[in-house]
């Protein structure tokens, strides 16, 4: 089930990129890796997130959707 566009919104607040990502932003890197262009590459933790993990949104910042969600 998708999220709900207020929830993408507040995550969108906190992100590091202006876009959330889509399945080719993951794709590309696995064509990458399966390529031989990778052959160097060894034993990485490669983390396609667009910046997702710099920062997060705590639960302060869902207040207004919870408080909206509950009244309805």
């Amino acid at each position: 089930m998708p999220l709900h566009q207020a929830v993408l919104d507040i995550f969108g607040e906190f992100n590091a990129l202006p876009y959330h990502g889509e399945a080719d932003d993951i794709g590309y890197t696995v064509l990458f890796l399966a390529s031989g262009e990778s052959k160097f590459i060894t034993g990485q933790t490669i983390q396609v997130e667009g910046g997702h993990h710099i920062a997060n949104p705590s639960i302060s910042d869902f207040n207004d959707y919870v408080t909206k969600a509950k009244s309805n």
